[in-house]
């Protein structure tokens, strides 16, 4: 059979149209038994055939639907759906009219068990072979959840944009706090921006400062009575002072709980009366309260609560801001104070009349003063980095260098020391330095050497001049005076000497007598300038002994002056007696010569043990109590005045001090207003002569 002929083509034909039409069916009846409410209306628009959804939608059976119109179903259930099907049945018309469909009708209402929902509706054409609309087939869909996640959504979205413009608001304030340096300009950021931001019509910010609460910004009306806001006590019954006090921010949501929990607000801020609602906040970094800050709301009811977090967070970032400003403040202080401490340092190391210096662990200068780089001769910048070994290569280093590493290493400082040699500065001279040397700390650690120098050249050279004068005095006048004494004393015992004569040679013998005195005394204290002690004879003596033959001497020297001696325990003792004798001598001529005629001078020995004591008191006026350290130095004569004149060395007691310290003893003095003036010297039994 030819497939190609015409009866073929028809069976085909036939076939595939059974075949879409049992597609379509098939949707179709899948379509039906879906959730999406479906009825079919005839072109008068009246229920032929509606599922159970469509039937749920209405709450009428869908049998009972067959034949009725929309508003005949509505009018059936009795509900609020009348004005709903009576759209619908408009969109039905339409669609007949043109044959095209109608689609997303909206539509509300209630289900019969009261719920509230929302469809969507459309409406197609139901069309004949020859095109002509047979009726229509409306489809209705629950869109209740799809309008609530729009709904939600949408909230979303502006929960969203409200929280970008609280972040944007908040960035805002953060970037000017962060641009603040003060107290005052971190308070001033907030309540500025508060008022910008939230619309605040009163604004103050405090910080705490010694216990109270003190101004630092203000925004709004004019502040009566200024004077009142600051300072403030913590106790004050006022909004900002509570919230520093507990901590705790305070939100007043309406005119009467204002004036309820603040009772004298209004009186004490007349301007608060237009508030419609207060915020006090405290601003707190961790535990540690730094201050408050108070918003007065113009705008009638609570502020909502977006801006209550928006103004809380501004808060604690103020907060931190203001405890940066207060480190910063402190660091500034610090630096402040550091350089000034760097400056006073400064000018103390190079204003100082000695010579300064710092050296590291290397021995390598890293600081010294200008003093020190003339005294070496070399310029203070070259001395910088550079070893005391490579700028003077003339001084004993290997001694210095020694004495420098014990420091570093013990921690122990080394104290007027003698440096001498030859610098840059004099070339070919020798010269002389005194030096302290100690150790430089950090806590534990040693970073290296301070010194301090002293150039004592000159005085080194004036003492040696000294002391070679002395000496040579000393040494060349004894045999002249030897000569004149033993001249002297022949004259006097000459028997055939007129009288006038007699007197002149007994005269020359007495001041020869002084001048050997004179010249023994020069040659003492050259011996001790020089460092060396006093030559002694040690030999057992007898300490009453020579206590009565200074007194009955000096008794004889000053006529009609009384020495009292006494003395208790043992006399005895290994010393030079010529020597004590010298000392006591000294001591209590020196007694009777500054006290009143008439009153007693007392000389007595007591036994201590392993030593023995003798005190020298009188009853002069006494010794002015700032010479009193300074009464055993030589060439000092401040008891002149108290002496009435009377001439000397002013070498007596220095030399005296020197003997007794030779016997290993020591002497002192003690002499103020109301008491008397006594010398006591103790002398060791047995004295270690060296």
């Amino acid at each position: 059979m030819n497939p190609e002929s015409p009866s073929a083509i028809s069976r085909l034909r036939l076939q595939a149209s059974e075949a879409a039409s049992e597609t379509a069916f098939a949707l179709l009846d899948g379509l039906w038994h879906g959730p999406v409410g479906l009825a079919v209306l005839d072109p008068a628009l009246r229920f032929v055939q509606v599922n159970e959804p469509f039937a749920e939608v209405n709450g009428v059976p869908a049998a009972a639907h067959v034949g009725r119109t929309l508003p005949g179903v509505a009018a059936t259930r009795g509900s609020g759906l009348s004005e709903e099907m009576e759209r619908l049945e408009d969109a039905c018309r339409v669609v007949i009219r043109t044959g095209r469909p109608f689609l997303n009708l909206a539509a509300h209402g209630q289900l019969p068990d009261g719920r509230d929902r929302e469809w969507l509706c459309s409406v197609f054409p139901i069309a004949a072979a020859d095109g002509t609309v047979r009726g229509v087939l409306a489809m209705v869909s629950d869109a209740t959840d799809d309008r609530e996640r729009e709904l939600a959504l949408a909230r979303a979205r502006d929960e969203a944009e409200r929280a970008v413009r609280r972040l944007e608001r908040l960035l805002e304030i953060t970037e000017a706090l962060s641009q603040a340096r003060t107290e005052e300009d971190v308070m001033s950021v907030l309540v500025l921006q508060a008022d910008r931001a939230f619309g605040v019509s009163s604004a103050v910010a405090y910080v705490i400062r010694d216990g109270r609460l003190e101004l630092t910004a203000a925004v709004g009306p004019p502040l009566l009575r200024h004077d009142r806001f600051s300072p403030l006590p913590l106790d004050a019954p006022l909004p900002a002072a509570a919230a520093a006090r507990s901590g705790v921010a305070i939100w007043l949501n309406s005119p009467d709980e204002i004036s309820r929990e603040f009772p004298e607000f209004a009186e004490f801020a007349p301007h608060s009366r237009s508030f419609s609602a207060l915020a006090a906040l405290p601003l707190r970094v961790g535990n540690a309260i730094l201050g408050a800050v108070a918003f007065g709301f113009a705008t009638p009811g609570p502020p909502p609560l977006d801006e209550r977090e928006l103004l809380a967070a501004g808060a604690e970032q103020c907060a931190l801001a203001l405890d940066r400003a207060r480190l910063l403040d402190a660091e500034r202080d610090a630096r402040a104070a550091e350089a000034r401490s760097r400056a006073l340092l400064d000018a103390l190391v190079q204003n100082a009349p000695i010579g300064i210096a710092f050296l590291d662990r290397d021995l390598r200068f890293q600081r010294l003063n200008q003093l020190i780089a003339d005294m070496n001769g070399v310029a203070l910048e070259a001395h910088l980095g550079k070893t005391a070994r490579e700028l003077l290569p003339d001084i004993p280093m290997d001694e210095l260098e020694a004495a420098w590493r014990e420091i570093l290493a013990t921690g122990r400082p080394m104290l007027d020391v003698t440096v001498e040699g030859e610098t840059p500065a004099a070339p070919g001279k020798r010269r002389s330095w005194l030096e302290s040397w100690y150790p430089v700390r950090s806590g534990e650690e040693v970073l290296g050497i301070g010194t301090l120098v002293r150039e004592v050249t000159a005085e080194r050279e004036a003492e040696e001049f000294q002391r070679n004068v002395l000496g040579i005095v000393g040494h060349d006048l004894r045999n002249p005076l030897a000569a004149l004494v033993n001249c002297a004393n022949l004259l006097v015992r000459a028997e055939d000497l007129p009288p006038e004569r007699l007197r002149l040679a007994a005269r020359i013998l007495a001041n020869a007598a002084r001048m050997e005195r004179i010249t023994s005394m020069l040659l003492d204290y050259a011996r001790v300038r020089a460092g060396q002690r006093l030559p002694l004879h040690l030999r057992p003596c007898d300490l009453s002994a020579v206590v009565e033959a200074v007194a009955d001497e000096s008794e004889a020297a000053h006529p009609g002056r009384e020495v009292r001696r006494s003395g208790s325990g043992d006399p005895t003792g290994h010393w030079d007696p010529d020597r004590i004798a010298q000392v006591l001598a000294n001591l209590v001529s020196n007694a009777l010569d500054y006290s009143p005629q008439g009153t007693i001078v007392e000389l007595a020995w007591r036994d201590e043990g392993e030593a023995v004591a003798i005190e020298i008191a009188n009853d002069g006026a006494p010794i002015a109590q700032e010479d009193l350290p300074r009464l055993f130095e030589p060439f000092r004569r401040a008891e002149r005045q108290r002496a009435g004149g009377k001439d000397g060395l002013g070498l007596g007691l220095f030399i005296a001090r020197a003997i007794v310290v030779a016997h290993g003893g020591s002497i002192e003095a003690r002499s103020a207003t109301g008491e008397r003036t006594s010398f006591t010297v103790r002398l060791p039994r047995e004295p270690r002569e060296s």
